[in-house]
Order: structure tokens, then sequence, then C-alpha cells
């Protein structure tokens, strides 16, 4: 039952479900529902371009890195660095996938302030494989 009300709440499941509504309430209330259905298709409409939808996202994604002074205030313990994906299979490994740019930028920045404050540094992609 959650996963169907969230997927009716969320985009573009609440769009799709104006929309319904709208088509619903066109014959008794043609203003109201036309006005729905331009709603409807606006909102799905803006959210599938990437204007709208990057816009929404940018607030978000805008997040600066640590900094030493927040980790010495926060008493922290460790640091641990999240994954940012990997690439496909690699001859050089063997085979075997490889961590993506984003995530040895990631990793590259904890291994500075592993260096700068002595805390153990943990990588959570790792963590959720149970290998470290």
């Amino acid at each position: 039952m959650y996963l169907f009300i969230k997927h009716l709440v969320l985009p573009p499941g609440a769009q799709i479900t104006l929309g319904l509504v709208a088509l619903l309430l066109w014959r008794r209330a043609p203003r109201l529902g036309r006005a729905l259905a331009i709603i409807s298709l606006a909102s799905l409409w803006g959210l599938s371009t990437p204007m709208l939808a990057g816009g929404l996202v940018s607030g978000l994604e805008r997040i600066e890195p640590v900094s030493i002074d927040a980790i010495k205030a926060a008493d922290a313990e460790a640091i641990i660095v999240l994954g940012g994906g990997a690439r496909g299979a690699v001859r050089e490994f063997r085979g075997l996938d490889d961590v993506s740019s984003k995530t040895l930028e990631r990793l590259r920045y904890g291994a500075r302030l592993r260096r700068l404050t002595g805390l153990p540094l943990a990588n959570a992609s790792l963590l959720d494989e149970g290998t470290a």
C-alpha cells in the first residue's frame, strides 16, 4: 500500500493523477477540468525538461566538501567516503569493475582529510559489500 501511495504522489504519478481527475471533472465542471488538465500537462512537461528538473535538483547537489574545522568540531571518529558509481569491467583489472571518476575524486579528498586529521578512512560502497 505504501508503494502505491508513493507512486501516486511523487512525479510523474501526481501529474497523471491530476490529469485523471481533470478528465473526471471535464463534464461536470468544464472550466475546472480544463484548468487541471493544463496544469497537469504543463507540470509533466516542465518536470521532463532539463532546465526545470535541473534547477530543482541543483539546490540539493550544491554541497561543499567537509572542512577540517567541521570534522574537529563534530568530534568525528572516522571518515566515510560515499561511492559515486562504478565503470564497467576494465582489462587492466582482470576484467573486474573499477570505480568511477566521481568515486575516485571523493576517495582522493577523503585521503587528504585522513592525512590532515589522522582519522580512519572507509568507503561506504565497500561497507555495503561487507569487504571492509
